[in-house]
């Protein structure tokens, strides 16, 4: 294989560009079509156009950079080998159907529920000879399958070595991205109730990510009113103390990027007790898990009480996502090599 066309948010900030990058490290030559303007916002930032919100609601979502077009034209030179779709939502099911190469859809989303779904992608799901999820149970027989999909493969979450790393931050680094707590992510109530409890028992903490302004959270915690994304993100991994994970409950998540993100920077994660947690890291030793607010506090107030007890778990963690090969580059290679296997 030497020539992939890849469509999709490739802006600088999304886990799209940092796939698209080790794509870039496997493959000869990509030709790629953003599906998203890069108007150097942070995604999630901009809150979008009433037209747009309605046609995503309507399941059909508005294709903002003639996507469709930009891809039909590569595809007309007829040097392409692989079509790599990412969560290109309002890409004509037609451009699939007739590429005469193969398809792979790719997303870290829950594309088997309907929220996450448009029109055009469960028409366009029979005809793609591989679809890529982070989520097991999209490929149980109430998953993807039960909507037409030919062959679902489940990836584990994944880290980028060049943003996700250990670094020596300086005290003005310290000062502007670290806390005893950090959290990164988008608001949810539960995670505001859990947060502001902790900010409000004397823990300084600290959240960066989108939603957050205007909520009722506690005074005490220190909100940033922006998301923590590319270099930002790594110093607040390396310049914080404890980082805590929280769930998606809209996705009915099991883990998040963060849960291997963290590690990978050689941080010290505190996170929801999951199967998948559970399954990726060995609890006390290579990680930590909390159940609830009253264990998320204690573990916690531990974790900063000991610093030699923090670092070394932190390590452990770091060596295990390492030791388990979780970067971008082994998932785009095991995406490569089921797609040679998949008829």
């Amino acid at each position: 294989m030497t020539r992939v066309l890849f469509v999709g948010d490739v802006r600088p900030w999304t886990r799209t560009e940092q796939r698209l990058r080790a794509l870039r490290q496997l493959v000869e030559h990509v030709d790629v079509v953003p599906t998203e303007p890069d108007d150097g916002a942070p995604p999630g930032t901009r809150r979008p156009s009433l037209r747009a919100r309605v046609a995503r609601r309507l399941g059909r979502p508005l294709d903002a950079t003639n996507a469709v077009r930009g891809a039909q034209a590569v595809l007309d030179r007829g040097d392409v080998d692989l079509l790599w779709i990412e969560k290109a939502l309002a890409l004509d099911p037609a451009l699939v159907a007739d590429a005469r190469v193969p398809a792979v859809f790719v997303s870290e989303d829950d594309m088997a529920q309907r929220h996450n779904q448009s029109r055009n992608f469960r028409a366009a799901l029979p005809h793609y000879r591989l679809v890529v999820t982070t989520k097991p149970r999209n490929a149980g027989p109430l998953g993807l399958a039960r909507i037409g999909a030919r062959r679902v493969l489940v990836l584990p979450k994944a880290f980028d070595p060049e943003l996700h790393r250990p670094r020596v931050v300086t005290q003005f680094e310290r000062q502007a991205f670290g806390s005893e707590l950090a959290f990164v992510g988008t608001y949810e109530a539960p995670r505001a109730r859990s947060l502001s409890r902790l900010a409000d028992a004397g823990f300084d903490v600290r959240v960066w990510g989108n939603g957050w302004r205007g909520r009722r959270v506690s005074p005490r915690l220190r909100v940033e009113g922006r998301a923590a994304h590319g270099l930002d993100y790594g110093l607040v991994l390396n310049a914080s103390l404890v980082h805590l994970g929280f769930l998606r409950r809209a996705n009915g998540d099991l883990s998040t990027g963060r849960s291997v993100e963290v590690p990978a920077a050689g941080a010290f994660l505190l996170t929801e007790r999951t199967t998948e947690h559970s399954a990726l890291f060995r609890e006390g030793v290579e990680a930590e898990f909390f159940g609830d607010d009253d264990e998320l506090s204690s573990k916690a107030r531990a974790a900063l009480r000991d610093p030699v007890r923090r670092a070394t778990i932190a390590a452990a963690g770091r060596r295990r996502v390492l030791d388990d090969e979780r970067s971008h580059e082994t998932a785009v290679r095991r995406i490569l090599a089921a797609l040679e296997d998949t008829p």
